[in-house]
């Protein structure tokens, strides 16, 4: 535990409205930009809050996480700030961003929670601090802003992955690793069996078109993919291996947000589709609407390119770690997600 370095953030106290810094896109088509190297025992950890505010017993856990891996926390007294639904002011999470960004030391920055506020910090994190730094952020949900901004930015890739406040069922933690640690490449992400039937308001994994695609890996949540539409942080999705999921949207909202993605972001240019899981998505019994299921294939059957819906990732407790933008395959028939590369 390291808070000598909180009097850095002060003045992020009394300054917390948002002011956008110009910007422009110039390094977006540049090629992929890759980190210094995979995730070595006694590194450290930078935990960090960018959007929610979190619980003590979430920032205990993070710790204990990162410590099962064998990697050192480091984080100051700004991941326990509290700004109404936001972990602090807008400046306070930004400073906090930047501090382990910037910090030396920190090898690698952990979000512990996702709930809402990223997106409000991109057009305050000039393009050259994306660059200045290989080291990854790891996390999902909320996350996934961030992980756009660096890809569309700089051409960095992210860790879409568990954030370090949740519990760690042994998939999740050994996907982790393996993307973390593991060098050897090509390396197949499985699915994560249940011994038991989903709940009857979750759906078991299906193909909506069978096949094999390769492409890099863009996506995340699909309520944050949705709502870049228009700014400098939208996914080019030409090409791309697009992986999405969500949690607790009814199946109009979702059919609502994909056909934003249809119209905003060449959903037909993809070369295929990785459905999470989207729990908590069904409609209700007295419901007038469409299932889920009917929702996703009416949006993505006619696409001509393989999707699978159901793959070990989302709002669920085993999930898998993506590298965002690296090159990946999907074998709808096999279930399973090949890397052909690193993140770093």
């Amino acid at each position: 535990m390291k808070r000598r370095h909180f009097n850095r953030l002060a003045p992020a106290l009394i300054a917390g409205s948002w002011i956008p810094t110009p910007r422009d896109n110039a390094g977006k088509h540049h090629a992929i930009r890759k980190g210094a190297g995979p995730i070595q025992p006694g590194m450290t950890v930078g935990l960090i809050t960018p959007g929610s505010a979190i619980r003590e017993e979430q920032l205990t856990r993070a710790i204990a996480n990162v410590e099962s891996l064998g990697l050192k926390s480091h984080y100051t007294e700004a991941v326990l700030a509290n700004y109404g639904y936001l972990a602090g002011t807008d400046a306070i999470r930004l400073q906090d961003l930047k501090y382990h960004l910037e910090h030396p030391e920190v090898d690698l920055i952990w979000c512990i929670r996702g709930g809402y506020g990223c997106s409000r910090l991109l057009p305050q994190v000039p393009p050259e601090l994306w660059k200045m730094t290989g080291k990854p952020i790891l996390g999902f949900s909320d996350i996934t802003a961030l992980h756009a901004a660096r890809w569309a930015e700089v051409k960095m890739p992210g860790l879409h992955g568990p954030v370090a406040g949740m519990e760690l069922t042994e998939y999740t933690r050994d996907q982790l690793q393996a993307i973390l640690m593991d060098t050897n490449f090509p390396k197949t992400i499985p699915l994560a069996h249940s011994p038991e039937p989903p709940p009857k308001d979750e759906l078991a994994p299906f193909i909506i078109r069978s096949g094999t695609a390769t492409g890099r890996m863009v996506g995340g949540n699909l309520s944050l993919i949705a709502s870049l539409a228009g700014t400098p942080y939208a996914p080019d999705l030409d090409g791309a291996l697009l992986f999405l999921e969500d949690v607790g949207e009814k199946p109009y909202r979702i059919d609502r947000m994909l056909t934003q993605l249809r119209q905003a972001f060449a959903l037909d240019r993809v070369a295929g589709v990785v459905l999470g899981n989207f729990a908590d998505c069904e409609a209700g019994p007295d419901d007038r609407s469409l299932s889920l299921r009917e929702t996703l294939t009416n949006q993505f059957g006619g696409l001509g390119v393989p999707v699978y819906y159901g793959f070990s990732f989302g709002h669920v407790s085993n999930l898998c770690t993506f590298p965002v933008g690296c090159r990946a395959t999907l074998d709808t028939d096999a279930a399973t997600i090949t890397l052909h590369e690193s993140w770093y």
